[in-house]
């Protein structure tokens, strides 16, 4: 992982480094939502959402190059409750 000094944090705020900038703030933003991820699984059992099991057996279905219509129809309202619930938290 990169170190960003006092001298690049300020060209960055000033515009001058924008590749740069954009980097650091998706590697802050990516940091955080790791975090809230990690917060997240503390307080909640893994056992509950099904969905993650799910997700694993289509990962492997979509290896092997089967089309899995009713999975994604499944899996893609139990990803918006966990999404849901992840957000009310």
């Amino acid at each position: 992982m990169w170190v960003f000094g006092p001298g690049a944090i300020e060209k960055m705020l000033n515009s001058s480094h924008d590749v740069r900038a954009l980097t650091g703030m998706l590697m802050v933003e990516d940091l955080f939502h790791k975090l809230e991820w990690q917060a997240f699984w503390t307080h909640k059992d893994e056992a509950t959402y099904p969905v993650l099991e799910q997700m694993k057996e289509l990962q492997n279905i979509l290896v092997a190059n089967e089309r899995c219509p009713e999975q994604f129809e499944v899996i893609n309202g139990q990803m918006e409750q966990l999404h849901k619930n992840f957000l009310e938290f």
